[in-house]
């Protein structure tokens, strides 16, 4: 005769098992980590009132967990535009849109952070664009 407890509990510890993963401690390297800009364009001018769009391909050989997306206004370092998402993937599309309201002709910086798993460090890749009144 069959003990079904007994069944139930070897079947249980086989299945807990079965569904342990290792976790991937391979070192990270940052230089493999691809951004690559589709818009602001390098040089773009934008006025008051535009939309600018900030779009982006992010992708890295392993998993990405986090990538943060910022407008910077080179003369005062203040951040106008701030964005940041929590990932598990190796590959992202950015598509974010920020209104320009800055009244002063000014250089901005779109900086894109990335942070992948098993690294402390972290990427930044910029583009450079004017906004001008």
């Amino acid at each position: 005769m069959i003990n079904i407890p007994k069944s139930l509990m070897v079947f249980a510890s086989i299945l807990l098992m079965a569904s342990c993963q290792k976790k991937d401690t391979t070192p990270a390297d940052l230089s493999k980590v691809t951004v690559t800009f589709a818009s602001p364009l390098a040089g773009q001018v934008v006025h008051v009132n535009d939309t600018v769009q900030v779009s982006a391909e992010v992708s890295y050989n392993a998993e990405i967990i986090g990538v943060g997306i910022q407008i910077i206004d080179t003369a005062t370092s203040d951040v106008v535009f701030a964005e940041d998402h929590d990932l598990h993937t190796d590959h992202y599309s950015i598509d974010e849109s920020w209104v320009n309201t800055l009244t002063d002709s000014t250089v901005l910086c779109a900086k894109v952070t990335v942070f992948v798993a098993n690294s402390d460090e972290r990427t930044e890749r910029l583009t450079y664009f004017t906004a001008k009144p």
